[in-house]
């Protein structure tokens, strides 16, 4: 492993005035939202979420000397308001970048970043911003997306990874340092030039935004039926418990720009899923967009995987019983198979005879279904 240091854009007065607050998939909207004003200015967002630039920077990575070479970004300081006062050198190892792998069939880079916090004040929700590009590079696996800091010409959303993300508060303190590793999916040559990376933190407290959305989860299956269903659930944390907002941006599957959540409890948050548009079998990359009271139009960004079925025809394995006398009730009986959904008939046909209608029939899961079985 080689070890790489760089100048950090800091200095204590910076600090006391700027600081913040896969494959095959089909993509629904991912990075062309509307719920932000196109024309609404980049500072007023990062206002709204009482976050300050720390420094930002292009990235060059070098295959084969495995180096990676920094080079601050000055078009961007007009943008972002950035003062003269934040200018090196103010600390010369106040950022590190370990390279500890690059696979070149996968095209990941593995990358070990630690920052320090020199001064004698702390930060909050210190975040490590990657930027998509046209190019592909591409954070594997973030903590969530951002729109703050956004560069001119670049993505509307971009990855993030959060550190001192096992403190309190997630408190970079006085003097500590923090580490974050960071999985990033390179194109190929000649575009490394093109990788972005900024720190933000936020001053004097917690971003006003939500700061964590995870614990996706879908219970049952959604079909590519007509109104196929399936509930929905996910978490969002804030630091202030305000959060007024959890939306589903799935237009595909719902025919709807946004889907709103309901609160459950606490910071759970659910909605049933229906697949309005009967969308076809396969993967749909889909985002998720959380606002809290005090963040204004600032939001925390997600994307999650939803995945739609093909609906299948039944398969009858057993029936148990599967016999019985003339004129009797067989109750209780229980039919084994495949892809069984509710609501389900069951009915036993007979040549030149009425068919026989079970009732009380209840799906118990896509293998089994109970009923009751009036023998003629």
């Amino acid at each position: 492993m080689k070890r790489y240091y760089f100048l950090t854009l800091l200095t204590l007065f910076s600090i006391l005035i700027i600081g913040c607050s896969g494959s095959g998939m089909m993509p629904v909207e991912p990075v062309t939202p509307a719920d932000l004003p196109a024309s609404e200015p980049a500072s007023g967002r990062e206002t709204d979420s009482q976050c300050v630039l720390w420094g930002i920077w292009n990235l060059v990575f070098d295959p084969v000397e495995m180096e990676i070479v920094i080079e601050p970004v000055r078009n961007v300081e007009a943008h972002f308001n950035i003062t003269p006062m934040i200018m090196p050198p103010a600390c010369d190892d106040c950022m590190e970048l370990v390279v500890n792998s690059f696979d070149p069939v996968t095209r990941i880079l593995d990358v070990d970043v630690t920052l320090r916090n020199p001064y004698p004040i702390n930060g909050y929700d210190v975040r490590g911003i990657l930027y998509t590009n046209d190019y592909g590079h591409l954070l594997e696996n973030p903590d969530d997306w951002t729109k703050l800091f956004e560069t001119p010409g670049g993505q509307s959303l971009n990855p993030f990874m959060a550190f001192a993300k096992g403190y309190g508060s997630r408190v970079f303190e006085a003097g500590a340092e923090h580490t974050s590793n960071y999985p990033v999916s390179i194109p190929a040559p000649p575009n490394y030039w093109a990788i972005t990376f900024a720190v933000t933190a936020s001053w004097p407290g917690n971003c006003r935004e939500p700061y964590r959305i995870y614990n996706f989860n879908i219970d049952g299956e959604l079909y590519d039926s007509p109104d196929s269903s399936a509930d929905v659930s996910i978490t969002v944390l804030d630091w202030q418990y305000d959060v007024n907002a959890v939306t589903l941006v799935a237009p595909e599957i719902t025919g709807q720009p946004f889907t709103a959540f309901t609160q459950t409890s606490g910071s759970d948050w659910e909605l049933e899923l229906v697949n309005e548009m009967e969308a076809p079998f396969g993967e749909y990359t889909c985002r998720i967009i959380a606002t809290s009271e005090n963040s204004g139009d600032t939001a925390l960004y997600d994307f999650v995987t939803i995945e739609i079925f093909a609906v299948t025809g039944p398969v009858i394995l057993s029936i148990d019983p599967d016999s019985g006398e003339g004129g009797e009730t067989l109750t209780d009986v229980v039919i084994t198979g495949e892809n069984f959904t509710a609501p389900a008939q069951v009915i036993l046909e007979e040549i030149e005879k009425d068919d026989i209608v079970a009732t009380n029939v209840e799906v118990i899961d896509p293998f089994t279904i109970n009923c009751d079985i009036e023998l003629p």
